[in-house]
């Protein structure tokens, strides 16, 4: 073994986990990993996977070090489908790609926190003014007794989507049947507005220590 690759054998080992991974996931179907890596990847891997999967991972560890690997990995199934493989590790495509998604999801991330604090800053000040406390202003009528005081403020565009799902995630409010029909959106992309909720956890939790600390 190369001395330079000996020095980063368990980096290589991580990186041919998580391309593993990611085309398990693509495939629909389980992976098994080798109980001797080192032995797997001089004695049965080709030499030009090996040496993709060598080049890939000093990437990761030197310039591309900031990139999220199976993110990458993600975005080269997506541009070439079950035709991804270690070939084609090194395609240019692939991190012009990967930097454009990125791009867009901070975007996103920063509008969808921008998003929460707007409405975490409306339900505050609706605490102090109604005297309220956070557990009764999630289980409120609205001013149409038929729906919670939390949808009416949604349809209202005084809360956001983001801010509505973070209330159910947490179970501090749950839909009712007919509320449901009410919100077709978040019903329908229930599971991404999840995912985004996740993305911002620590910037979140902030937020509902200040949210919960407002008394009557």
């Amino acid at each position: 073994m190369d001395e330079d690759v000996k020095n980063i054998i368990k980096d290589v080992e991580f990186v041919y986990f998580k391309f593993r991974k990611v085309s398990a996931e693509f495939h629909n179907r389980g992976y098994r990993l080798p109980k001797d890596f080192e032995s797997f990847l001089y004695n049965r891997m080709s030499k030009p996977n090996r040496e993709k999967l060598i080049k890939i991972t000093k990437n990761f560890i030197t310039k591309w070090e900031r990139v999220d690997i199976e993110q990458y990995f993600k975005v080269g199934f997506k541009l070439f489908g079950k035709n991804f493989s270690y070939v084609k590790f090194l395609d240019d495509r692939i991190i012009t790609l990967y930097k454009d998604i990125d791009k867009n999801l901070k975007r996103d991330l920063s509008e969808n926190k921008k998003k929460f604090t707007n409405s975490a800053k409306f339900v505050i000040k609706y605490l102090r003014s109604k005297n309220l406390s956070f557990d009764e202003y999630c289980t409120k009528k609205g001013s149409n007794s038929e729906i919670s005081l939390v949808i009416d403020h949604y349809i209202k565009n005084y809360i956001d989507k983001i801010f509505v799902v973070w209330l159910i995630k947490k179970g501090y409010f749950y839909l009712s049947d007919s509320e449901k029909l009410l919100v077709p959106y978040i019903i329908d992309n229930y599971r991404d507005l999840y995912i985004k909720l996740d993305e911002m956890n620590g910037f979140i939790e902030k937020i509902e220590r200040k949210i919960k600390n407002e008394k009557k």
